[in-house]
């Protein structure tokens, strides 16, 4: 290779003809570097001239295949922290913390719940609990390939048999316990509310008896997904009156003999279901609604894990400072 140009050839003869001949002078493309006769001695005396054999360009494929096989092997045993801490690092990337990733996506529609803005009413299964996991487990991509590294806040780790989540930092949760804070950090910021809209949809004495034994199926199924995962529901404890008035303000969370009568009773009673589905489910019914929430964590974990990796090995062809930041970076 000229090391003025960057003019590359396997034949002695035309590098050294390129080097030196008055006719066609090497314009100097690449470097500014002067051609000096010790330069050019040096390029000449120690670089390899061999014909392209197919044999020789079967080393060269071979290792290069070698190459890129161990800088994947090393990017895939890196810590999926690290990776993660890194890429944000050099994308100058917040990661976002998994309560309000929670929040934010579905503010929203919590505001239409406690509103009651629905006018064929709002109804949800296992499907749709289902649906909700997919999306909070998933970093998202698309428009935002640049920023995905920020939803990077929630994996199945297989090696620490962990699920981490980042909060304020990040901490691990052995499976069982990291699925029920998965589904118990659902429920604060988004299924409580809906738990609430569907008891007044029952208590509303305007709500037919069709669309009343509706509304209880899908209460009945809501708590469902809750035992499943040891998680107990908003009723539990609460006389604070949203149940009845559909409230958040300060006055109507009140202590219990304070509580309006009727909506003690209320909770009472949907408590009472709560625990009367849960007496009632069966070991294969927990296990299938455990066992689907847990492949859809696993799923997304591998996506997300690709396409970090992904960034990662593009970033470290083009960047040494980041590809040396992260072969000095001890795995835990």
């Amino acid at each position: 290779m000229c090391p003025r140009c960057g003019y590359e050839t396997r034949n002695k003869v035309v590098i050294r003809n390129h080097m030196n001949t008055v006719k066609r002078p090497c314009q100097g493309i690449a470097n500014v570097l002067e051609l000096t006769e010790e330069i050019k001695q040096h390029v000449l005396d120690h670089r390899r001239y061999v014909l392209e054999t197919p044999e020789a360009q079967q080393r060269i494929t071979n290792q290069t295949i070698n190459y890129n096989n161990t800088i994947n092997n090393f990017i895939s045993n890196l810590d999926f922290v690290e990776k993660v801490n890194h890429l944000a690092e050099h994308k100058h990337i917040e990661i976002l913390d998994f309560e309000t990733k929670v929040e934010e996506l579905y503010q929203t529609q919590v505001e239409r719940l406690e509103k009651d803005d629905f006018k064929e009413g709002f109804q949800l299964d296992q499907s749709h609990f289902n649906e909700i996991i997919d999306t909070l487990t998933k970093a998202i991509r698309g428009d935002r390939r640049e920023e995905f590294i920020q939803d990077m806040n929630f994996i199945y780790d297989w090696k620490r048999q962990r699920i981490r989540v980042f909060g304020a930092r990040w901490e691990e949760h052995l499976i069982q316990q990291g699925l029920t804070y998965l589904v118990d950090t659902i429920a604060s910021y988004y299924l409580e509310t809906y738990e609430v809209y569907l008891i007044r949809k029952l208590i509303d004495l305007k709500t037919s008896i069709k669309s009343r034994q509706k509304y209880m199926e899908s209460l009945t199924q809501y708590y469902l997904f809750l035992a499943s995962f040891d998680v107990m529901p908003y009723v539990d404890g609460k006389y604070d009156n949203r149940v009845i008035y559909n409230r958040g303000d300060p006055e109507y969370d009140v202590a219990p003999e304070s509580c309006d009568f009727e909506a003690h009773r209320i909770v009472d009673q949907y408590l009472h279901l709560y625990n009367e589905t849960k007496s009632n489910m069966t070991i294969a019914q927990r296990r299938k609604i455990q066992s689907e929430v847990s492949n859809i964590i696993k799923s997304n974990t591998r996506n997300n894990i690709t396409e970090l990796d992904k960034d990662i090995l593009g970033i470290m062809n083009i960047d040494n400072e980041f590809k040396n930041k992260l072969l000095i970076t001890p795995t835990p």
